[in-house]
């Protein structure tokens, strides 16, 4: 791949960012009417346990995966036809991706801070738990970035799957996809069972010293950081059609 241009990385990154805000804030709004409607006639909902940022965090995971298949199928074509080398297009979709991960995050916390204000003149209770990490979260901010790198995973996945689709046809999005069951799967159990694996009955124990908090944490920016390099390799190396 050749040099990277400052201004087109800022340019793709503008770009990529605003029209995934754009299709999240659109989603959001269309489920919070749905939502509004649904509490006039499901009574159970007047009343949630899970926090509205933990009910978008898993809606956000989803929402990562297939915003990444989009990017990986249709949106690298387009940019290299526009004169964008492969490296500013990569380092700008990459960034966005990872803003807007983030920037999930901060509109559930928000909604949240807005659920609890709403509590005093609607017959509603706002859920008070957060998305559940083990060994402990730090509050807001920890629950935040650990969803915000696990959402991050989820977007970098579905980018490749999408690119495999669009570089190799079904061949090689469905080998992509096998792998997205492995990693994302390897991220669940880091997250949701540290140290327990179940494989056909057979329970597989780790020791717990292994699974810390710190060792958790740089597992899964390991698998971040492994699943960028396999990015990187297949758009360095993979023909782009510009017609």
């Amino acid at each position: 791949m050749t040099s990277i241009s400052r201004r087109h990385v800022g340019k793709i990154f503008s770009d990529i960012y605003t029209l995934f805000m754009v299709w999240a804030l659109r989603g959001l709004g269309a489920l919070a009417m749905l939502f509004i409607l649904s509490l006039l006639v499901f009574e159970s909902l007047r009343s949630l346990e899970l926090s509205i940022l933990a009910m978008i965090t898993g809606l956000g995971n989803s929402y990562m995966l297939i915003v990444g298949i989009i990017t990986g199928i249709y949106m690298i074509h387009y940019y290299i036809r526009q004169g964008v080398t492969r490296r500013s297009f990569f380092l700008g979709a990459l960034l966005a991706g990872t803003a807007a991960a983030g920037s999930v995050q901060v509109i559930g916390a928000l909604l949240n801070l807005i659920s609890y204000g709403v509590e005093s003149f609607l017959p509603f209770s706002a859920g008070r738990q957060l998305t559940s990490y083990p060994m402990g979260s730090g509050g807001y901010p920890g629950v935040m970035s650990i969803s915000t790198l696990i959402s991050t995973i989820h977007f970098f996945m579905g980018w490749i799957i999408g690119f495999g689709f669009y570089r190799y046809k079904a061949s090689g999005g469905a080998a992509c996809i096998l792998l997205g069951i492995l990693v994302l799967g390897g991220v669940s159990i880091i997250w949701d069972q540290p140290g327990l694996i179940t494989v056909n009955g057979l329970v597989i124990r780790f020791p717990q010293e292994m699974i810390s908090w710190g060792m958790m944490v740089l597992l899964t920016c390991g698998i971040a950081v492994g699943l960028i390099a396999v990015l990187y390799g297949m758009i360095r190396r993979s023909p782009i059609r510009v017609e």
